[in-house]
């Protein structure tokens, strides 16, 4: 085992995480079908089976459920969300997301020479889980917006996002505004039970901002969500995991995960940066406009998946 010991020692930092991870995923792999918080993981994967079984009592007939004694299998599928350029990072992004059911976080930070930034991060969340953290109805704080296939939510929220970087947890909390349109077809969208969230730059007045640009130095930058100072590089793409609370008491009663990605990219022209295209775009225009047109696609109107739209409500085609 000493060659073992020997590689790790000189392993970088980032393939080390890494490896932390997978097995860590593994783990909940294993054990889900023992711990019964962990059994509808288990059952989305195929590792355990529920049967039922009829027992007659008294001349009626009563119905039990139970879970067998799970035996662990390979899986031999993948299950992926439509994406470009799959990397093994996005591999872990993909599969965590799924493992744990609380969805994916995808945000797109745009840095401009003038040393301002737009951020715009989309949630694709199950429903549960927004109902945990007090933000599947429109209360206190929250605008609401009818229109003709459904209605828009718009209210502020507070999410942490944890960046791995450099060997360090690096904390780069978003506090800005989060859009929800609300129908029986969105909330089942882009799958069944969950919806899409769009949270940051999204009041169409401009950037808010949510991050601040601190200073930028070649190829890095130096952005403040809040408090908190993160240096990040330019034109990279960083994993890391969003973890939810809820907007009234500011904890939930169980710690969830959320797997999230985060892009930095450098923009020239501010005029170029309009068409840029918000994460989960399809999914976010899709949503938009079928509360306005009943319509669960980007048509008819498709530069509703481009930051131009979200930040200045500027109608730019993503196709030009």
């Amino acid at each position: 085992m000493g060659w073992l010991g020997e590689w790790w020692y000189y392993t970088e930092t980032a393939t080390k995480v890494l490896i932390i991870i997978l097995i860590a995923l593994l783990v909940i792999i294993v054990t889900s079908p023992h711990l019964r918080p962990l059994r509808p993981i288990a059952k989305a994967l195929g590792l355990i089976e529920t049967k039922e079984v009829y027992r007659i009592m008294n001349n009626t007939t009563y119905v039990t459920k139970y879970i067998n004694q799970a035996i662990p299998i390979y899986i031999n599928r993948a299950i992926f969300i439509p994406m470009n350029n799959v990397s093994s990072g996005d591999t872990w992004w993909n599969y965590t997301g799924y493992l744990m059911g609380t969805g994916w976080c995808w945000g797109r930070l745009l840095v401009l020479p003038n040393n301002t930034a737009w951020f715009i991060t989309t949630w694709i969340t199950p429903e549960w889980l927004l109902q945990e953290m007090g933000l599947s109805t429109c209360g206190a704080g929250c605008y609401n917006f009818s229109m003709p296939y459904g209605t828009e939510h718009l209210r502020a929220v507070y999410l942490p996002i944890y960046l791995p970087i450099n060997g360090t947890i690096n904390l780069l909390a978003i506090y800005g505004m989060s859009y929800t349109a609300v129908s029986n077809v969105t909330v089942n969208y882009p799958f069944p039970g969950f919806t899409v969230v769009v949270i940051g730059d999204v009041t169409g007045q401009g950037p808010i901002p949510v991050v601040h640009v601190v200073s930028m130095s070649n190829n890095d930058v130096i952005v403040s969500g809040l408090a908190s100072n993160v240096t990040l590089a330019l034109n990279t793409t960083y994993y890391g995991y969003l973890v939810p609370i809820n907007s009234f008491n500011g904890s939930l009663s169980v710690l969830y995960i959320v797997p999230c990605r985060l892009d930095t990219i450098y923009i020239t022209n501010p005029q170029a940066s309009l068409n840029i295209t918000v994460p989960f775009s399809t999914y976010v225009a899709s949503v938009h406009n079928y509360v306005y047109y009943g319509k669960l696609s980007p048509e008819p109107a498709i530069y509703r998946e481009t930051f131009g739209w979200w930040v200045w409500r500027t109608g730019i085609s993503s196709g030009s």
